[in-house]
């Protein structure tokens, strides 16, 4: 069944942190390549992984997304992203540039909080992870507008019907009584 849920990004848009050979590392949120300052209370970044429930053909996949980034990196190293607690691992190679990028769905981690640390290679060996972003997944689900739209003009249609039906039946009763 789809489901919706929410992300909070805790101290991570835009959290800084200066490593080694990693550079400046950006943390961010997206959905659908937008960028996403939305804050909560508390300062932590809210997005949403949406999938409404509703009329199969219109239903909509909303992409969100956590991008991590880095800037002034040692070229041609290795950078390697680990959220441990979803068992989930990326790498990348850092351009010629200095820069690098690692997008991480949202819809592989499942509800609970979670930790996303940082690791660079220069050649076959990782050096230490270095923490960058704390963020906490909860999971929801929503109807679609769609599906709204049609409760809300099926109720209305039973209620006029319904109005209709008492109006006839009063003009009836005075008019055209039965015996």
């Amino acid at each position: 069944m789809p489901r919706l849920s929410f992300l909070a990004i805790v101290f991570a848009l835009p959290f800084l942190v200066s490593a080694n050979t990693a550079g400046t590392i950006r943390v961010t949120a997206a959905q659908d390549g937008e960028q996403i300052i939305t804050l909560s209370e508390d300062g932590a970044t809210v997005v949403k992984q949406v999938e409404y429930i509703g009329l199969e053909s219109w239903s909509k996949l909303v992409t969100t997304e956590i991008q991590f980034t880095g800037e002034a990196a040692t070229p041609l190293a290795t950078i390697m992203v680990t959220i441990p607690d979803a068992k989930v691992s990326q790498s990348t190679t850092v351009t010629d540039t200095g820069s690098w990028t690692v997008i991480v769905p949202t819809a592989v981690l499942t509800a609970g909080n979670y930790y996303a640390y940082v690791a660079v290679a220069e050649g076959d060996t990782f050096g230490n992870s270095i923490p960058v972003a704390y963020f906490t997944v909860l999971d929801d689900q929503s109807l679609s507008w769609q599906t709204w739209v049609f409760l809300g003009t099926s109720l209305l249609t039973i209620i006029a019907l319904l109005s209709a039906i008492t109006l006839q039946l009063g003009y009836n009763s005075k008019y055209h009584p039965v015996l």
